[in-house]
Parts: structure tokens; C-alpha cells; sequence
């Protein structure tokens, strides 16, 4: 493509002109950068009620418990055939905390996937490396626990993308949903407020 080819394209997109796959590629840059700052939001949020705090905050077993609880929602709802967009977006709340315990926080690079639909087995792949993070965390083996936490987060994608849902979508409705939540810790678990 010479320079006068790129100008033009890059003139189009600009100006909202533009062709199929630049729509595409432009709507992934977008959508990708939302996507980061949604983590980043949902980050803050835990920072906000002290989830990193090691005296009072939440431990990688407790949030290993939630994770557990939100795979179990997921799971009834799969199976019932039921909306999981925010299954999806509750289990991913619990991934982007426990990454950033195992101080390695999730960037979207982590949740991106190359849009490979080789496996049919997503949901027991998803189990699979719960089970997996669940040895990594009692053994204390945390380079391979935050392997585990991201591999859950490719297969929510994977997940969300075989139920025309996308990533972006499910974290935001469940960000929305915990944003002006409130509440504290009772033995490492976050108890909102509705629930003391």
C-alpha cells in the first residue's frame, strides 16, 4: 500500500467511512481498551473495600470459594439454558481480583482470544483449570495459579463468544451490579451489605 492509499484509508476512518474489516479492527481496538479500563475499574473497586489488605481483606481461598460459587451459577445456568451474561461477568470480577493478588493483574491481552473455536469443550476445560487453580493455591505454587486464572478467563471469553455474548458485555453488567456495593469482611470473605 503506498503513502497516498494509507492517507486515504486513514482519512476514511476518521471520518466513520470505512470498510468491513476496518470497522472490525476498529471496533476491536475500542472494545479492547473499554475492556482494560473495566478492569481497571473493577480493580479500584477492590481496592476501594480493602480486598488487598492482608490483615483484613480477602485470602486466595476465600476468593477461590467465590469463584467456585459464581462457576457453580454459571454451570446451573448452562444447563438450564438460562442467561449467563452476568455468570460470566461474576466469575471474571473474581479472576481480575485473584490475579491482581497473585500480583499479576489481568490485562486484556490475558482475556483476548484468537477467536478459536477448535475446542467443543469449553465448560469442562473451565472446570478443569478451577480444579487445577485449587491445587496451585493450597500447594502455594502461585506462578502456576496465576497460569490457571488466566486460562479461566480465555474460556469465559470462549464461553461468552459460543453464546453471542462478548467479553466486554458480561464484565460490564457485572461491574455495574457490584460498582456501588457495599459491605465488609467476615473472615476474608466480602459480605454485602444486603446480606449482614
Amino acid at each position: 500500500m503506498d503513502v497516498k492509499n494509507l492517507h486515504e484509508k486513514l482519512n476514511a476512518l476518521a471520518n466513520g467511512n470505512v470498510s468491513g474489516w476496518e470497522l472490525k479492527a476498529k471496533n476491536r481496538r475500542k472494545n479492547k481498551i473499554e475492556m482494560q479500563e473495566l478492569i481497571n475499574k473493577v480493580e479500584q473497586w477492590a481496592e476501594d473495600r480493602n480486598f488487598f489488605c492482608p490483615k483484613n481483606g480477602a485470602t486466595l481461598n476465600a476468593q477461590f470459594k467465590k469463584l467456585v460459587e459464581e462457576v457453580g451459577e454459571l454451570s446451573g445456568n448452562l444447563a438450564r439454558g438460562k442467561y449467563i451474561k452476568d455468570d460470566i461477568g461474576d466469575c471474571l470480577v473474581v479472576c481480575i481480583i485473584m490475579a491482581k493478588m497473585l500480583d499479576n493483574p489481568i490485562i486484556n491481552d490475558d482475556i483476548e482470544i484468537h477467536r478459536d473455536f477448535s475446542a467443543n469443550n469449553n465448560y469442562l476445560e473451565l472446570l478443569i483449570d478451577v480444579g487445577d487453580l485449587a491445587f496451585h493455591i493450597k500447594n502455594e505454587i502461585e506462578c502456576v495459579a496465576i497460569e490457571n486464572v488466566e486460562n479461566i478467563c480465555f474460556l469465559l471469553n470462549r464461553i461468552a463468544i459460543k453464546n453471542n455474548l462478548t467479553i466486554e458485555e458480561c464484565l460490564q453488567v457485572a461491574y455495574n451490579d457490584i460498582k456501588d456495593r457495599k459491605g465488609k469482611f467476615i473472615n476474608h470473605v466480602f459480605v454485602k451489605e444486603s446480606d449482614l
